[in-house]
């Protein structure tokens, strides 16, 4: 009589392996080892770790004078939508007695020459600021800063059972547990400076998971959460299978898309934030034994 032994090795736990709100800015892996009367303990442990994420590339921006779409910057000077024209500063200033300063004396001139047509005197126009207007891709930055976005909360298990298992070609599921508009959007704020306003949305484009193995799995929206009625079944939206065993370091990177407008321009630029998880991968080895042994 043979009797036939499962053994399975590097065993993950996925089900209920879902970073906690309170443990989104961590970096965490499943520890598995043995007792002392031969159970699989399964230990998840949390080291502590900052937030990743830049706003990288400068993205697209537009100016537009009388609906035709213009250089925000050029040789003339920073465009200025509220008076249609290219600002440079005046240097030297001339006295306070100068006609252009229409009476005051604080503020600034500055000429204002209109796309094209750089010839002849320029106008010289006061401000009451002496710095010139805010730049509105930077305005729209600190907009974003102000939504405090956050990575999402990794969700990653085969099934919902503290029981189940991660073997080698088992089908993974992927998800953004408890999307918010501050791990997902779309979120807007908007930013204010010397009487200038910028507003920007933020919406995740994608979710990219590295899935440490060299296998990358790219998906729109938050994915789907796993459910054990679903049984051992492909994730309808976001899921993966791993084809080999070891322990690896999950990345899910949220692609951000961030719209902004303000100061007469438009524009967007992405924003990258990263959260990582490590998992075991088992896989199944069947033992035969001869009886007695």
């Amino acid at each position: 009589m043979l009797i036939v032994r499962l053994l399975a090795t590097l065993v993950l736990v996925l089900a209920g392996v879902v970073i906690s709100p309170t443990t989104a800015h961590a970096s965490c892996r499943s520890v598995v080892g043995k007792n002392d009367a031969g159970i699989v303990t399964i230990k998840i442990v949390c080291e502590d770790d900052e937030r990743s994420g830049d706003a990288l590339g400068s993205g697209k921006r537009v100016c537009r004078w009388d609906g035709v779409e213009v250089p925000c910057v050029s040789d003339q000077g920073k465009w200025y939508s509220p008076f249609n024209c290219y600002i440079s500063p005046v240097d030297p200033l001339p006295p306070y007695t100068n006609v252009n300063w229409r009476g005051h004396r604080e503020g600034t001139l500055w000429y204002c020459r209109i796309s094209g047509l750089d010839v002849g005197t320029p106008l010289i126009v006061w401000l009451a600021d002496s710095t010139p207007p805010p730049d509105p891709e930077q305005l729209a930055r600190e907009a974003v800063r102000n939504m405090q976005l956050k990575p999402i909360t990794i969700g990653i298990v085969p099934n919902d059972d503290p029981d189940s298992v991660g073997l080698v070609g088992m089908p993974i599921w992927l998800w953004a547990d408890s999307p918010s508009a501050q791990t997902m959007g779309p979120i807007s704020r908007s930013a204010s400076e010397g009487g200038y306003t910028v507003t920007a949305t933020a919406e995740v484009e994608r979710v990219r998971w590295s899935m440490g193995d060299g296998g990358v799995k790219t998906c729109a929206g938050p994915g789907t959460p796993y459910k054990l009625k679903y049984g051992i079944t492909e994730s309808p939206t976001c899921g993966y299978r791993f084809e080999k065993q070891g322990e690896f370091t999950v990345a899910a990177r949220s692609d951000w898309l961030v719209r902004w407008s303000g100061i007469g321009e438009t524009g967007t630029f992405r924003i990258y934030l990263t959260q990582n998880t490590q998992v075991v991968i088992g896989e199944l080895n069947v033992l035969t034994v001869s009886e007695g042994s």
